[in-house]
């Protein structure tokens, strides 16, 4: 009993042939007489077994960079690609460009994937912002630089056991998502005499609030600053602990 594996076109397949033979030279003089069939049928042209493989298809993006704050375009701007999360074929180094005077630009050689895609024009806010290059085609993205920011995120820190403000604490806010894409570095804050604190000029979004001081235990918590028509955000915060060791 002989094991046969061939390809079908799909798959591979086994099968089992059987041999009889009432002496043992016919017994292997009929295994040596099937091999040349056997190899026909694994290794003969109606098989279609590709040699090269069709390579990951490339993509482009293109669109045109627009100023939100008066809907004007915005010649000349340097636009980068930065691959995140790769979806199909290999890893994209850094793709840059620049907008044509009518702020058209256009990137090409892109697999699908998640890119950060960014945006920078002197005198003009920057952007910033991930988007996804799911399906099998080209992707048309404008780019809308968003206009300066102008929200406001007032508070107090108090202790929390006596609700006594504290001042002078340490404050940060760190933005982890600006829903328009809007670019902003760490702010930076102090509270006063009496425990307020105001961060402003900030976007929409989701930011890290952190506050520390001294031998009381620091805050870290997540916020999120809506964009709802109001230009004042305030969110009051209390403090564990005690300011001697």
């Amino acid at each position: 009993m002989t094991r046969v594996h061939y390809y079908n076109g799909d798959h591979v397949e086994s099968h089992y042939s059987f041999l009889h033979s009432s002496k043992p030279r016919h017994f292997i003089s009929a295994i040596i007489c099937s091999i040349p069939l056997i190899l026909i049928d694994c290794f003969g042209p109606e098989q279609d077994i590709p040699i090269d493989p069709v390579e990951h298809p490339y993509y482009t993006i293109s669109g045109q960079v627009i100023y939100a704050l008066d809907n004007s375009v915005v010649p000349f701007s340097s636009v980068s690609v930065v691959m995140e999360i790769l979806i199909q074929g290999d890893w994209v180094d850094q793709r840059l460009s620049t907008a044509d005077n009518n702020g058209y630009f256009q990137i090409d050689s892109l697999y699908r994937g998640q890119y950060r895609i960014e945006a920078t024009r002197e005198g003009v806010s920057k952007f910033s912002k991930s988007i996804v290059m799911m399906q099998y085609s080209d992707r048309e993205y404008d780019i809308i630089i968003p206009a300066p920011p102008n929200l406001v995120f007032d508070g107090n820190i108090t202790r929390c056991s006596d609700a006594v403000n504290l001042s002078e604490v340490q404050l940060s806010l760190r933005p982890t998502e600006i829903e328009n894409g809007g670019v902003l570095g760490v702010q930076t804050e102090i509270t006063n005499s009496i425990g307020n604190f105001q961060f402003r000029n900030l976007y929409a979004g989701a930011y890290r609030f952190i506050a520390i001081k001294g031998y009381y235990t620091g805050i870290s918590q997540a916020v999120y600053i809506p964009d709802n028509g109001e230009t004042y955000f305030e969110l009051d915060f209390c403090m564990n602990g005690s300011s001697s060791p």
